[in-house]
């Protein structure tokens, strides 16, 4: 059995991004909706003899929520190629990413899910949040019509009621 090397970077080599993100047109089912979405700041790769296969990345973004602020850390890009699949890579890179947010005392880790995966990240304890999340995009508010999961790092509660990320998508 292969093993997973680990590799944490502020971003992905050019030539890696092309061999992990554009093996398919469409990789996470959302370029009909035309945005604009943040780059990760960080990002956690897995690599098989030296080859790019599975990808999480992270961003960090301060919300201000009944009146505080708190960290959210946005996980964004997260993709194991097919011929990877199955082997867990994607829950260990989300599992070293979960550990860095708590390095880094983040409140929320937040990622926008599509119907299909949401069994993924509930395994790992990301909760599904039932309020509509409003995002910009060329400088206007748009309602996103994808779901946001939240992983709770701290004992700071999220807030009832519709959420403005006040920042593009991730």
């Amino acid at each position: 059995m292969t093993e997973l090397e680990i590799r944490v970077a502020p971003q992905l080599p050019r030539d890696e991004r092309g061999a992990l993100f554009q093996f398919e047109d469409d990789p996470w089912g959302v370029n009909h909706l035309g945005w604009d979405w943040r780059e990760p700041e960080l990002s956690f790769g897995g690599y098989e003899n030296d080859k790019p296969v599975s990808h999480v990345g992270l961003l960090f973004h301060p919300l201000h929520l009944d009146g505080r602020e708190v960290l959210v850390a946005g996980v964004s890009s997260v993709i194991t190629l097919p011929e990877a699949r199955g082997k867990g890579y994607a829950r260990r890179l989300m599992s070293e990413a979960a550990g860095e947010m708590r390095r880094r005392s983040v409140d929320f880790g937040a990622l926008f899910c599509s119907t299909e995966l949401r069994p993924f990240y509930a395994s790992q304890g990301w909760q599904l949040l039932d309020h509509p999340v409003t995002v910009d995009q060329s400088g206007r508010k748009v309602r996103s019509p994808l779901r946001l999961m939240l992983l709770p790092l701290t004992d700071a509660n999220w807030p009832e009621g519709p959420v403005d990320l006040k920042s593009e998508p991730w």
